[in-house]
């Protein structure tokens, strides 16, 4: 098929001055966790999935492993046809050229919202499962350092997966230590206020980027309510703020990613004044009611609202 696009192009002439775009819309999990073939679950073998362009400007054989989903493509489409993005699109444009595509790795945002409702039934030859209650809102945050799946199913259980330690996906932190204790080892980067205590027990993260590969223990206490908080913004997120989260959460823009999001002096704002990503029931479709608590609150500043620093004065007295 590939080639005959190609092929046809080139008589027409115009092969030089086409975009081409390639991709799937899911992956597929043959076997994996213990699965019946199947590609609507979050984990990584049904979401990361392959995207090929072919056009001018765009680098021969180059390969990158920024953030981007299907949301994207159309501000990509339309900004390559020159015309005007709208201001309510979800995605923003994908870069292309090799100075763009430099530029992303420090500046492309870090997260993917996944959800699915309904049942389902598993694909394989061997007897077909059906799974009825299969809806959940899932989070995959991809930093420099840290990699991370966090998903929360309509029958209230939850998965937490580090795919830095654990790449396949096998280890559920959250179902292995379901009161959060257990902490990480996350690269150090610095940041006024980010002294954690460290006589805690912890795994290792790559520590490739961090400054002399300086750690600190991250105890799950902390990192769990600031992936559940990203999360419950992106499940009803529009326009700006499912492209920059962390900026709807920290409107000063002081917070640009999950490490400046660790900072100590965040702890009660994600900690204890945000609700929590939840489900009333289980349903066959989306159904808004169903899905419990919408919003968050914004972070203001001790300088306006006090040490606690949360969006609304009701929430802090």
């Amino acid at each position: 098929m590939i080639d005959g696009v190609v092929s046809r192009l080139t008589d027409a002439g115009v092969l030089d001055n086409t975009f081409i775009f390639y991709t799937t819309d899911n992956g597929y999990h043959i076997g994996q966790h213990r699965l019946q073939p199947g590609k609507q679950c979050a984990f990584e073998e049904d979401i990361n999935i392959p995207l090929a362009v072919r056009g001018p400007g765009i680098p021969e054989g180059f390969a990158s492993d920024i953030v981007t989903s299907h949301t994207d493509l159309a501000p990509t489409i339309m900004r390559l046809a020159g015309a005007a993005l709208r201001d309510d699109f979800d995605g923003t444009a994908i870069p292309l050229t090799a100075l763009e595509l430099q530029e992303a790795v420090e500046t492309r945002q870090e997260h993917v919202n996944v959800e699915m409702w309904g049942i389902i039934m598993s694909e394989g030859k061997y007897g077909s499962v059906l799974y009825p209650n299969h809806t959940y809102k899932a989070l995959r945050l991809i930093g420099q350092d840290y990699s991370f799946l966090y998903t929360v199913w309509c029958s209230g259980e939850h998965e937490l997966y580090d795919l830095v330690a654990d790449p396949y996906e096998t280890q559920n932190l959250l179902a292995h230590d379901p009161t959060n204790h257990s902490t990480f080892t996350m690269p150090s980067i610095d940041l006024p206020g980010s002294q954690i205590p460290t006589d805690f027990p912890s795994t290792t993260f790559p520590t490739a980027h961090a400054p002399n590969n300086a750690t600190h223990p991250t105890p799950l206490t902390h990192l769990h309510p600031r992936l559940d908080t990203l999360l419950m913004l992106l499940k009803t997120c529009k326009a700006r703020a499912c492209t920059h989260p962390w900026e709807a959460l920290h409107p000063a823009g002081n917070v640009r990613n999950l490490h400046e999001a660790l900072r100590a002096e965040y702890d009660d704002f994600y900690e204890r004044q945000q609700q929590r990503v939840e489900f009333s029931r289980c349903e066959k479709g989306y159904i808004r009611e169903s899905e419990g608590p919408e919003g968050v609150v914004a972070w203001r500043g001790v300088e306006e609202v006090g040490v606690r620093g949360g969006g609304r004065w009701e929430d802090l007295v």
